[in-house]
């Protein structure tokens, strides 16, 4: 059976990292690199997790929305990004690889949600 949730890293500075849950395969390939968040590696799944609420309400994380062409239809997904990634991730992100389609735009998400 395939996870529901998987363990994420966001690292803030050296000494600063946040440990949060997100659906698998959502950074993969150039999408960590792009927004500072990466898959917890294996000597670190005993970290605890916090709420993305939380990080989002603290300013450690913020919300993007990328839309991307899968096949034939446009598509529109939720990531997260760290605070020093948000300048450049914007041209970061663009016709890269994401959930089996290529990235076309990146936005701020003007929907706020805190759950």
């Amino acid at each position: 059976m395939a996870a529901i949730l998987q363990l994420f890293k966001a690292t803030i500075d050296a000494d600063e990292e946040y440990y949060f849950l997100q659906s698998p395969g959502s950074y993969t390939g150039d999408i960590d690199t792009a927004t500072g968040i990466s898959v917890a590696t294996e000597t670190e799944q005993d970290r605890p997790a916090m709420a993305v609420s939380q990080l989002v309400r603290k300013a450690k994380l913020f919300r993007i929305t990328v839309s991307y062409i899968e096949g034939t239809k446009r598509r529109t997904g939720k990531l997260l990004c760290t605070k020093a990634k948000l300048a450049t991730v914007f041209d970061d992100l663009n016709n890269k690889g994401f959930r089996g389609g290529t990235i076309k735009s990146v936005r701020i998400s003007q929907k706020g949600s805190f759950y």
